[in-house]
């Protein structure tokens, strides 16, 4: 059975936040990649490659959202 700490979820949740993105809803957007990294990095660890697609759809959010400090910090 898969939940909200699975994997699967995790990653289905960048795909909808990638979708709520290009609607403009930033904030939801933001929220749900937030959730899915944690579980990306509990689930493959802070350093697996896996990482690269979450962190550059938030990388994207936040740069669209004024804050291109973070947006950079996210993708180093």
């Amino acid at each position: 059975v898969l939940g909200p700490d699975s994997f699967v979820t995790a990653h289905a949740q960048v795909n909808v936040a990638g979708a709520l993105f290009r609607l403009g809803r930033l904030t939801e957007a933001e929220s749900m990649l937030r959730e899915a990294l944690l579980v990306f990095e509990r689930e493959r660890g802070p350093n697996n490659g896996e990482l690269a697609d979450p962190l550059e759809e938030l990388s994207k959010v936040r740069l669209a959202q004024g804050d291109a400090r973070e947006a950079v910090s996210l993708l180093e």
